[in-house]
């Protein structure tokens, strides 16, 4: 799609779309795009906003062995009660992570996490992370917990 003097592709398998500044004849310039939607930055491709408030625990149905197909399970929520204030866990599924908040009695919804295990920040969501090779897990990454 072009819009003014740039053209906007989506680049669906990383969940956004780039932007790229036009040459003569409507085609894009060669080189880097100039700016990104969907993601907060480049290097970035989770299938939702990965800011720390979002969960991605249902993927509808996922097949098993003899492709059987089964509901995919959701995450799991884990309160700790001996922390004052007590501090609340969610299982992020299939961001790869769990996130973590302070205050449990105070969460509401669009409340950012305050911290994030199994990732390097709330931004990212790869598997087994870092090196984010699916088959190398690490004593602190996560694939679909």
């Amino acid at each position: 799609m072009s819009a003014g003097s740039d053209i906007y592709l989506a680049d669906t398998g990383n969940n956004r779309a780039l932007v790229f500044p036009q040459q003569g004849g409507g085609t894009p310039a060669l080189g880097s795009a100039t700016n990104v939607y969907g993601q907060l930055a480049f290097n970035l491709n989770a299938p939702n906003l990965g800011e720390g408030r979002e969960l991605f625990v249902y993927a509808g149905q996922v097949y098993t062995a003899g492709n059987t197909a089964t509901d995919s399970p959701g995450g799991g929520v884990a309160v700790d009660q001996r922390s004052d204030p007590p501090h609340l866990y969610i299982s992020d599924k299939y961001n790869n992570r769990i996130l973590g908040f302070r205050n449990a009695r105070k969460v509401k919804p669009g409340d950012f996490a305050d911290y994030v295990i199994g990732q390097v920040d709330l931004s990212h969501s790869q598997v087994n992370a870092p090196p984010m090779i699916a088959t190398s897990p690490t004593t602190r990454s996560f694939s679909h917990l």
